[in-house]
């Protein structure tokens, strides 16, 4: 069974292909209808994707074939456009990283004693803020309340995840392999 990222059941959508010469298109959509449609038009090492799910941009191309799926971080590495939209803050994962932080991290990272306490306290202070992203980067990079010794923003949690439009295109492409791999058989 595959793993899907959405709710999205393309089972029902009519898969085309459109080939010429150095244009390849490949389609998921409703006949009869332009909801839920999903088009990959493939030329000159560009993928772009269109329809009801944004307008996507790779700087490769995007072919289905048997037994394909998406890796999704080298795909958004791949995207031409806004990067950033490719990825979301997410407060919830934010905010139970530093939870894990305060409660075991901190001292894998090498705080003890009146370090230790100040780290804590500061990472207790940010769970306020980690609703609103742009308080939360504020908080937890600018803030005058930020101990000096913490100097190494990597460990400062700030939780993303896949953009879910996108999610969407990656289960439309494996939709597509999966059919290819199905008429082999």
């Amino acid at each position: 069974m595959r793993e899907k990222r959405t709710n999205i059941d393309f089972s029902k959508h009519k898969f085309n292909i459109l080939k010429q010469k150095e244009l390849n298109i490949f389609e998921l959509k409703i006949p009869n209808s332009l909801v839920q449609r999903v088009r990959f038009t493939n030329t000159d090492s560009v993928c772009l994707v269109t329809g009801d799910f944004g307008h996507w941009v790779f700087c490769r191309e995007f072919y289905p074939s048997k037994g394909g799926y998406v890796s999704s971080m080298y795909w958004i590495e791949k995207l031409n456009n806004i990067p950033s939209s490719a990825l979301e803050y997410d407060s919830k994962k934010t905010y139970n990283e530093i939870q894990k932080l305060i409660s075991e991290g901190l001292e894998e990272h090498g705080y003890e004693n009146n370090e230790l306490n100040k780290a804590k306290e500061f990472f207790k202070n940010l769970l306020k803020y980690t609703d609103d992203e742009i308080t939360y980067k504020y908080e937890a990079y600018r803030s005058p309340y930020k101990p000096d010794f913490i100097e190494f923003y990597e460990i400062i949690p700030f939780c993303q995840t896949i953009n879910y439009k996108l999610k969407i295109i990656f289960d439309a492409f494996e939709e597509m392999c999966y059919r290819l791999g199905k008429n082999e058989r």
